[in-house]
């Protein structure tokens, strides 16, 4: 599975599992601020549990679970394509749907369902991806570099072409 498309797809799920919707706003950081679609600080807050500064492996472990609940909609320890679908509805934009290509994405196996195991290791996948400079942690910053990047992803590619 290609790395980029993977990492695509965990963030799109991670947007979608986050909820609201929420207006622009800065982040701090060396130089100007990546521009990401919704408040990149206050997405960085709710991950940032402990209200340290950066997010770390086990914040980003236990926000993984947390999503994955709402997600779950049904309480049956599994996220089915109808409950991502109606999550991904939020994230959909002139008409594209990625909902198919992200489910695809996150279920490892191939059964037709996501398990919070297979959830939680994207999750740190994603961790692993945003954390640029391998200390360990994630810094607002590096959380809006990976979000700005996503969106560009998101708007310079037709959802079938992933």
């Amino acid at each position: 599975m290609n790395t980029s498309k993977l990492v695509l797809a965990l963030s799109i799920a991670a947007l979608a599992a986050a909820c609201a919707p929420l207006p622009p706003g800065p982040g701090p950081g060396p130089g100007p601020a990546p521009r990401a679609a919704g408040n990149v600080d206050q997405l960085f807050e709710r991950m940032d549990t402990d209200n340290n500064g950066v997010v770390t492996r086990d914040e980003q472990r236990r926000n993984a679970a947390q999503r994955f609940a709402r997600l779950d909609t049904d309480n049956n320890r599994v996220v089915g394509p109808r409950e991502f679908d109606r999550a991904m509805s939020r994230l959909r934009r002139g008409g594209g749907d990625m909902s198919d290509f992200a489910f695809s994405q996150l279920d490892a196996d191939n059964n037709g369902f996501i398990t919070l195991i297979e959830y939680e290791r994207s999750q740190m996948t994603r961790f692993e991806r945003m954390d640029r400079n391998n200390d360990q942690v994630v810094t607002r910053y590096e959380f809006a570099q990976h979000m700005q990047q996503t969106m560009d992803r998101m708007q310079n590619r037709a959802p079938g072409a992933y």
